[in-house]
């Protein structure tokens, strides 16, 4: 996980790191909110764009990587203007996952003495974000599916099935009790919005 405020200074240097082969072609760079001006009050150090352009640089460097990112919602004033522009910020950058989180009051903070949202407001705009964040995932998804790729298997499931990692990140629960480490190919058969089912390929 990347705070994009501490990520900017370094950006150079952690897109280089991706030349590794070790490494998956990952990142998790929690956003938050896509509002500067919740931002601001959340005292986050950054914006909008300023995340807008860390996305652009990885891409432009490693196009295939996959972007997780978080979002908060109900925040103390958060409007649904602030909700929409989250919303939109999510169909401008696709990420591959989304964490929807709705505010909790913690006590020392800032904002702990304002006036909080409803749990029903909070319940009803994390819903929507889900849900928004679901059909991404379902374009994202489309041009895989029946397509054959290479993963490593990273951790054993229920007997008869492992968990397998694609250069990127992508999670495939493969047919098998295959040992962690190994390294196959897959055809992708099915598509569960949060990880896809795969057969190997012999």
């Amino acid at each position: 996980m990347m705070n994009p405020a501490t990520l900017i200074p370094a950006l150079d240097a952690v897109i280089e790191s991706f030349s590794d082969p070790r490494l998956f072609r990952f990142v998790h760079i929690p956003v938050q909110s896509g509002s500067d001006r919740i931002l601001s009050r959340m005292g986050r150090g950054y914006t909008r764009e300023d995340f807008l352009m860390i996305v652009r640089e990885f891409r432009e460097h490693i196009p295939d990587i996959t972007l997780a990112t978080d979002i908060i919602t109900g925040f103390p004033r958060e409007d649904e203007q602030d909700v929409r522009q989250s919303v939109e910020l999510l169909s401008a950058v696709m990420p591959a996952k989304v964490n929807v989180t709705r505010y909790s009051r913690r006590p020392g903070t800032a904002v702990s003495q304002q006036r909080d949202h409803t749990d029903h407001v909070k319940k009803v705009r994390s819903r929507m974000i889900q849900q928004h964040a679901e059909k991404i995932y379902q374009r994202l998804h489309e041009p895989i599916l029946g397509t054959t790729v290479q993963v490593t298997v990273t951790e054993r499931l229920r007997p008869g099935s492992v968990l397998a990692r694609t250069g990127n990140y992508t999670g495939v629960v493969v047919s098998g009790d295959l040992p962690v480490g190994m390294v196959l190919e897959a055809r992708i058969t099915t598509d569960r919005t949060y990880f896809f089912l795969g057969d190997p390929v012999s």
